[in-house]
């Protein structure tokens, strides 16, 4: 029995194969040992990766089009046959209730491949194709995580990815900074003029509170002493970011002119970039290390697995 979703109610424990009927009508592209490919998915699907690609239906070339096809269909047989390949081992499909409602949840937008699914309905995909395509989704998700669950990395291992990606932990410096903008000509004074006016005056006593007040043309910062907040290294005009990160905390610059405007500069506080230490990111490069060992495992079994398939491709693929 079909669910509300196409979700089938039997189970498949007495197949080789999880079911997906929706998969035999009409043309098939490929048939991967009982299971098949159909022609409308796989154009769908191959419609979705240009779309990903930022290039339409003009945007490729006759031999572009048929190597993205080619790639295309591999990444499909593989899912069949890894899917194939968790039933086999013991690994249980999705409950219909299950597959019902997680399909709910990918068509409201909450889950990372929602997009994909959304465009395969929007497209005409059938409620059947939609759930065959989730159960094999499933089946590779819970054959990763099993996967995943087998690699074990030593400290040194860890420790080793740590030393020659450090600065993927590189913590960027920052200064917390104030400033005071001069953009206008006033009272027949240029900017810089009203900026070398400015600090005399800081130098006389005046706040560098007061002097916004008193000077600065950024009305969103004159009230709030012209704090700009956290500023990262690289993030403003190259001559702004070479004074703010020469500058001590508590200082502040001369006169500082770019095509906006000029400038003084206050660093309230200073924080020095630092690489974060390995127990601090220990965790996240075990995790990153195990996806590229399951990654790896899956293409290795997936090639393993084609050398005992039955595969047939049809000719109706993009020539």
């Amino acid at each position: 029995m079909v669910g509300l979703l196409g979700c089938r109610q039997d189970d498949f424990s007495n197949k080789t194969v999880p079911s997906n009927d929706a998969f035999h009508t009409g043309r098939k592209v490929a048939s991967v040992n009982e299971s098949s490919i159909s022609y409308a998915e796989f154009q769908i699907s191959l419609q979705h990766a240009k779309q990903v690609m930022s290039l339409g239906a003009k945007g490729l070339s006759s031999a572009s089009e048929r190597v993205l096809a080619r790639k295309l269909l591999d990444k499909m047989i593989d899912a069949h046959l890894l899917a194939q390949h968790a039933l086999r081992i013991g690994i249980e499909e999705p409950g219909m209730e299950q597959c019902e409602r997680e399909l709910a949840r990918i068509m409201r937008g909450e889950e990372k491949n929602s997009y994909f699914y959304r465009f395969l309905r929007d497209q005409g995909i059938s409620t059947g194709v939609l759930s065959a395509h989730y159960r094999r989704e499933w089946m590779i998700d819970r054959l990763s995580r099993r996967l995943g669950a087998m690699a074990l990395h030593s400290v040194d291992e860890l420790r080793s990815f740590y030393q020659k990606n450090q600065m993927k932990y590189r913590k960027p410096a920052m200064v917390e900074l104030a400033h005071i903008a001069f953009t206008k000509t006033k009272n027949g004074k240029a900017p810089m003029r009203r900026a070398m006016d400015a600090k005399v005056a800081l130098g006389s006593g005046l706040s560098f509170a007061q002097a916004v007040s008193r000077y600065s043309d950024d009305e969103l910062t004159r009230d709030g002493s012209g704090r700009l907040g956290l500023i990262q290294k690289g993030e403003m005009l190259s001559r702004l970011d070479e004074i703010a990160f020469s500058l001590r905390e508590g200082e502040i610059s001369d006169p500082v002119e770019v095509a906006s405007g000029v400038y003084l500069l206050k660093v309230i506080k200073r924080m020095d970039g630092t690489i974060l230490p390995f127990e601090k990111v220990r965790d996240d490069i075990a995790k990153i290390i195990e996806k590229q060992a399951v990654e790896q495992h899956l293409y290795r079994l997936a090639e393993d697995l084609r050398k005992k398939a039955k595969i047939k491709i049809f000719d109706n693929i993009p020539e």
